[in-house]
């Protein structure tokens, strides 16, 4: 593992991920032009996009139901050209680790191993607290769009005055708007010998001393932002544990936790023995999205081996199982399951 991919890096914020200028919106036709719709429809779309999506809920680890808003197919198209042509030239802060390329889940973990002192926070429905004032004072300020434009763009990328959980331009959007408070949470723990990331809605910090000025000065800055920590999901966590950042242990080293290679394991043992449409119709993600498809089941698996053997790459048994895997997501593809 190379230096740079540790560090918690000297520089406060990446270049972005085009290394294009930001462009300036003065012109609503020049907005049109760019997202490639006439004004008729742009203003259309803008006006009812509240009522333009589906809402279902899924389960997530710990049994509770997560609301997720899926735009309609035009809304969505409409929302991945924001993000391609304006939202992904934004710089974002060096310590925001979800929602970019060439950061992840072990990315945003190897800061913090080998310490002796762990704190993990969670902010209650992240996207939810994140307010259309919010986007008009960052990713759609004066600085870079007319006041019309601003208006027009926050209408398009929210829903009911708050960004949608399942928008393809709410977890960039997510990341502008946290960029300030990344940025001087960040600058903050360096001055005290503490490492700091954020992963989506998960903070992480770690130092080899206490972490309570820490936890303060982050819940005293999100209040006054207008977040919500869960104090259900506060943890401070000591060397002595097991210290875990996103799914990593980083006790020692880098390293996926047992029981999440034992359960892969075993659904892996049955796909494989049994059958894949067998055991996915009895798996959780069939249950939670009844119109999920074998080849997006077997997607997921896929990456999950993936990600095991970022850590286990000499491991027999998963190697044989990505081949597998692969065979019967090409099969799939074929007969379009």
């Amino acid at each position: 593992m190379s230096d740079s991919f540790i560090s918690d890096g000297p520089s406060e914020v990446y270049a972005s991920d085009a290394g294009c200028p930001l462009p300036r919106f003065d012109d609503i036709f020049d907005l049109c032009t760019e997202l490639e719709i006439s004004l008729k429809d742009l203003m259309s779309m803008s006006s009812r996009a509240s009522s333009s999506y589906r809402t279902f809920y899924i389960e997530t680890k710990s049994g509770k139901l997560r609301r997720i808003d899926q735009p309609h197919a035009k809304l969505a198209a409409l929302q991945r050209k924001i993000l391609r042509y304006y939202l992904r030239l934004y710089d974002i802060s060096f310590y925001a680790r979800a929602y970019r390329k060439g950061t992840g889940v072990a990315m945003n973990a190897a800061p913090h191993v080998g310490k002796r002192y762990l704190l993990k926070m969670d902010l209650s429905d992240f996207f939810g607290h994140i307010t259309s004032s919010m986007l008009k004072d960052s990713a759609f300020s004066s600085m870079h769009c007319t006041e019309e434009i601003a208006d027009v763009l926050t209408r398009l990328c929210t829903r009911n005055g708050v960004l949608p959980q399942g928008a393809p331009t709410s977890p960039a959007l997510s990341n502008i708007v946290m960029k300030s408070f990344d940025d001087s949470m960040g600058r903050w723990c360096r001055s005290r010998s503490i490492s700091y990331t954020r992963y989506s809605d998960d903070l992480t910090f770690s130092s080899d001393l206490p972490l309570y000025p820490a936890y303060r000065k982050a819940c005293s800055t999100l209040k006054s932002m207008g977040f919500e920590v869960n104090s259900g999901k506060t943890h401070f966590i000591t060397s002595a544990g097991r210290q875990q950042v996103t799914g990593i242990v980083v006790n020692d080293k880098l390293g996926i936790p047992s029981d999440y290679r034992r359960k892969l394991r075993q659904e892996l043992y049955y796909v494989l023995k049994f059958g894949a449409e067998d055991v996915f119709l009895r798996s959780g993600d069939r249950q939670a999205e009844p119109g999920l498809a074998l080849s997006t089941y077997l997607m997921r698996l896929m990456g999950r081996t993936e990600y095991v053997l970022q850590y286990l790459a000499g491991d027999a048994f998963f190697l044989d199982a990505r081949y597998k895997l692969s065979e019967m997501i090409s099969r799939c593809s074929s007969v379009g399951l």
